[in-house]
């Protein structure tokens, strides 16, 4: 809390976030409940700028833990910070159906089938793609130019808190490709999952040397991935191809 200073290993066990005393402790010090709560950044310090600071903030559950209000977290690095960042989001938005971005696909499906009915893909993917397939195809530069990083941001958050947005009409197409990015960028695995990788690279050797072989090696190879990753593949190819 904002009245100590000092350094907690933690552990998360289900919705619950326990710390402890030392790294190989085994009974916690306390715990922090995570459903309900919220997450928020803090400016950096001037008198302690090598710490990285963030609040888990009760939110609507009024009182978090051992009554406080609030913990007062902080990490060596920003990016081990944005890392426990992430996680933690994940599993508080999980219950309110969202919480996909660094989410395995078919989890998220699981998910999405609770809250916003079942679908073939995540709900980000299907909005961002068939955005860009009605607007944003002839765009130059489409996945190679940035979008604007605050929309991005914003479009990121809103997602992933559950709110499912609407992208409006005059949304900018490289924002638009950027998120599309930021959600396939920050998978645990790669649409084609890392196990498969020299399963594929043979079949694309394969058809370098002989199209027809090299076709039906390729075809061969995408019954073995999984189902969710297939779909959305399937469906990226299709929709974003030119007319």
């Amino acid at each position: 809390n904002r009245s100590s200073d000092l350094r907690r290993w933690f552990r998360i066990k289900g919705d619950v976030l326990f710390y402890y005393k030392t790294p190989t402790d085994s009974a916690e010090q306390g715990y922090i409940p995570l459903a309900g709560s919220e997450l928020v950044r803090l400016p950096i310090d001037p008198k302690t700028p090598e710490r990285h600071m963030f609040e888990i903030a009760a939110g609507e559950r009024k009182v978090l833990a051992h009554h406080h209000e609030s913990f007062l977290l902080y990490a060596d690095t920003n990016e081990e910070m944005e890392s426990w960042i992430g996680v933690l989001n994940r599993i508080i938005r999980e219950p309110r159906g969202g919480g996909m971005f660094g989410r395995s696909i078919g989890l998220t499906l699981r998910e999405e089938a609770k809250h916003v009915g079942k679908g073939l893909i995540p709900v980000v993917m299907e909005k961002t793609i068939l955005f860009l397939r009605e607007r944003g195809l002839n765009e130059v530069g489409l996945f190679r130019l940035p979008g604007n990083q605050v929309r991005v941001t914003a479009l990121r958050e809103s997602f992933d808190k559950g709110e499912n947005p609407t992208l409006i009409a005059s949304e900018d197409n490289h924002t638009v490709a950027s998120l599309l990015k930021l959600y396939l960028r920050q998978l645990p695995e790669p649409l084609i999952p890392y196990e498969y990788y020299d399963m594929f690279l043979g079949a694309a050797r394969v058809l370098e040397k002989d199209e027809s072989k090299g076709v039906q090696q390729v075809t061969k190879q995408f019954k073995f991935i999984p189902k969710a990753n297939f779909d959305l593949l399937k469906f990226l190819c299709i929709r974003t191809s030119i007319r």
